[in-house]
């Protein structure tokens, strides 16, 4: 798993196509393809009342033969606490075993540092 910085580093390719929203109690979570990369920008609360209907929302991508990667950008995250932390190491496990790339983007100084710390973020791109 790849944690980068606000800018995201690198370049997308392919116009997006396809984008959906989807609302799981203080989650938004907006999903948009861009060629084999599914970009999914999460806005409000990860936490214990919307963590299990996140992973229910994002695991079935895993197994999408289209998909190669998942980003997951958190630059409108604005709370994370250990449920949702946790239903993301789960999800950076299932991508593991399924050779899918996963890349959490964020903008967030706080979110950012509880990945740090708990050792979720193997590199961080400082944009």
């Amino acid at each position: 798993m790849l944690v980068r910085g606000a800018s995201g580093g690198g370049v997308r390719v392919g116009a997006p196509t396809d984008a959906s929203e989807h609302a799981v109690g203080a989650l938004s979570i907006e999903s948009t393809p861009y060629g084999a990369r599914r970009t999914l920008k999460l806005d409000g609360e990860l936490d214990l009342s919307s963590a299990l209907d996140f992973f229910a929302f994002v695991a079935p991508l895993v197994y999408d033969a289209g998909v190669a990667e998942i980003e997951l950008d958190l630059s409108e995250l604005t709370f994370l606490d250990s449920p949702g932390l946790h239903l993301i190491l789960r999800l950076r496990t299932l991508c593991r075993e399924n050779n899918v790339a996963l890349v959490l983007r964020c903008a967030s100084k706080q979110v950012t540092r509880l990945l740090e710390v708990t050792g979720v973020a193997v590199s961080v791109d400082a944009d």
